[in-house]
Parts: C-alpha cells; sequence; structure tokens
C-alpha cells in the first residue's frame, strides 16, 4: 500500500486522533502511514492514582507514568512536535463522550478528554473535530451506525482498522480496541476534512 497524503482544511498531511479514557491510546498520521501510538491505562505509584503510558515512534519506545490526563496531553504534544515540528499544520479529532447509566462517568470521561485534547488544540490553533463511535466507525469501516453490537463494533475496528496503514506492526505490539479506535478516528478527520476522499 502506498502511503497517500491526505490534506486538512489548513494544508496538512498530518492528523491526530485520540480515543479518550482511563484506558485509551491517541496517534499521529501522515496521509495513512502511522508515526505515533501513545496508549495509557490506570496504575498506582507509592499510593497515587495515575496512568502508565507507553509511546512507541521509529526508533523510540517509552513507557512512562504520569499523575493526570493533562500529562498525557503534554506528552502528546511533545512526541508531535519531536517528529513533525512547530507551526506544522495539523488536524485533530477525538472521539464524543458517551452518556450512558452513569452521569457520574460520563462526567469523568468529559474531563479526562478536554486534558487530553486541550494541549494538542492549542498546538494545532483548529478545534478538534468530535465525532461519535458510531459516526468515525460507518465513515471508515463501514459498520452500520446503530445495528451493530457495541463488542461486534470493537472486535471489527481491531480486524479492519491495522491494515488501513502502513507501520502498524512496527508501532503496535499487541492491537488493542484503544489504539485501533484512535487510528480509525484520525481517518475519520482525515475523511471528513477532504469530503469522503482519503488521499
Amino acid at each position: 500500500m502506498s502511503a497517500a497524503r491526505t490534506a486538512t482544511r489548513s494544508g496538512s498531511r498530518y492528523v491526530v486522533g485520540i480515543d479518550p479514557g482511563g484506558t485509551g491510546a491517541a496517534c499521529l498520521l501522515d496521509g495513512r502511514r502511522l508515526l505515533l501510538v501513545l496508549s495509557w491505562r490506570p496504575s498506582v505509584r507509592s499510593g497515587r492514582r495515575g496512568f502508565l503510558v507507553s509511546t512507541r515512534a521509529i526508533g523510540r519506545s517509552v513507557d512512562l507514568w504520569r499523575s493526570t490526563a493533562g500529562e498525557i496531553g503534554r506528552d502528546l504534544v511533545g512526541e508531535v512536535v519531536r517528529l513533525v515540528g512547530v507551526g506544522t499544520s495539523l488536524g485533530v479529532a477525538i472521539e464524543d463522550v458517551y452518556v450512558g447509566k452513569s452521569v457520574r462517568t460520563a462526567i469523568d470521561l468529559a474531563r479526562t478528554s478536554g486534558s487530553l485534547v486541550g494541549p494538542i488544540e492549542a498546538l494545532s490553533g483548529e478545534r478538534a473535530l468530535v465525532v461519535g463511535a458510531a459516526e468515525w466507525r460507518a465513515q471508515v469501516i463501514g459498520l452500520a451506525r446503530r445495528s451493530t453490537k457495541r463488542e461486534d463494533a470493537k472486535a471489527a475496528a481491531i480486524e479492519r482498522i491495522p491494515p488501513l496503514v502502513e507501520g502498524w506492526t512496527l508501532l503496535v505490539d499487541r492491537t488493542t480496541e484503544h489504539v485501533a479506535d484512535a487510528v480509525g478516528i484520525a481517518l475519520a478527520r482525515a475523511k471528513t476534512t477532504n469530503g469522503g476522499e482519503d488521499g
């Protein structure tokens, strides 16, 4: 597969996708080429709650402990700047918060989402595209918006997203739903800003 160049409104081919949450992931794409994957999960260190963050890029593999989602957002900015520089036009997308039975959980997720996306929005100078899970899955992997069960949708993303980008096996040790979702969200941003075109 050749690396198709995908332009955002501001002419950039770079897109960041974020699957937010206590366990989540973010990625950076150059067209269809995967440049960066950050993934995190809850972790406790010395009695403090935080996150174990795994950063993978070509020639770089780092695992760090962070106490807040804001620190993960800061790390994401640092990695993007390291890879593509400052002043580079950048598209950003994040999955929308799902409000289920627990309003408290939705509020916590909304706070985490804001902490993650705020720093990268500040770098890009543009508002992030907020995209619902059913919406990006329909755009990127063709799943029916309403009739696909959540577990089946997650499994479909894990199966169908990796072949859509180059560099997956170089940067992803173990395919998780969060990494697959982050890449799918980035691909949805690319499609949205190009009127449905992906290259």
